[in-house]
């Protein structure tokens, strides 16, 4: 059978890291929370769904969280994966993570649930809107409803296990939404690709009409390999053009075009 540790390590390569370092309760508490929403992100970033059910099944989850469905109606639709996809397997064993965040204290389920359902239904929203990320405004309400509400959750568990934290509870709150949104900047910036094969795009327009890289970024809409180039001559061409203090051998070399990662991001809280 597999156990919460091993769907834990399966699922992301950083965050399991620290997770296990949290003791007792704290620790499962996160774990859990990591857990589920994975389940979240995999109904959201699911290739193979149409909007409509994607949608659907968020707000089944969306119910399962407030005990108002059983979670086999949501793993009977999942089915039995193959385990090539780390938060389907996640998903797939949903009732085992339910079945640890009920063995919870109440006090540390509360806010569990609250920010998970939070995020599921912000999810649900952004599916049904489409891929569509006009300006600055929509992106941090994408990212905070898939991040944001991360640093929340992580702020209330870690102020219910500590006394310190919980004295400056009210200093850290709003600080909480930032570090969340900060840490899905970088998973926007990571996941260009993958988002843009889905048919995502979560730079803002109106960051690209204001960029001197517009041009650029219009034809990595439309294609992003070239674009890329464009991107990387633009900044060769302009750190040549610098003038430089000391010779420096790697300074001669022609300088490669990098490429994607063949991956976009393993994503972490939502990381979506």
């Amino acid at each position: 059978m597999t156990t919460l540790r091993e769907l834990l390590r399966a699922a992301s390569r950083t965050f399991a890291l620290g997770i296990e370092r949290l003791p007792g309760v704290l620790g499962d508490a996160v774990m859990v929370a990591y857990l589920l929403l994975r389940v979240s992100d995999y109904l959201e970033d699911n290739e193979d769904m149409p909007p409509d059910k994607k949608v659907a099944l968020l707000n089944l989850w969306d119910e399962v969280l407030a005990g108002r469905a059983d979670v086999t109606q949501l793993t009977a639709i999942i089915g039995v994966t193959d385990g090539s996809n780390p938060d389907a397997a996640v998903a797939e064993h949903a009732a085992e993570v339910i079945a640890r965040l009920r063995a919870l204290p109440p006090e540390v389920q509360a806010p569990i649930i609250s920010n998970v359902r939070d995020s599921t239904q912000g999810m649900a929203r952004w599916v049904a809107r489409g891929p569509v990320v006009e300006n600055e405004s929509d992106m941090d309400d994408y990212m905070h409803e898939v991040a944001g509400r991360v640093g929340y959750l992580l702020t209330h568990l870690f102020s219910w296990y500590s006394y310190y934290v919980r004295l400056h509870k009210d200093a850290l709150m709003p600080l909480a939404r930032e570090f969340g949104l900060a840490l899905q900047t970088v998973n926007v910036i990571r996941g260009l690709r993958g988002d843009y094969q889905r048919g995502w795009i979560f730079v803002p327009r109106s960051f690209c009409q204001l960029t001197p890289f517009f041009s650029a970024m219009t034809r990595y809409i439309a294609n992003m390999m070239l674009a890329l180039q464009l991107m990387v001559i633009e900044v060769v061409t302009f750190s040549r053009s610098m003038p430089s203090k000391r010779t420096s051998i790697s300074a001669s070399e022609d300088t490669d075009t990098p490429s994607f990662p063949t991956s976009p991001f393993e994503r972490s809280w939502s990381l979506s």
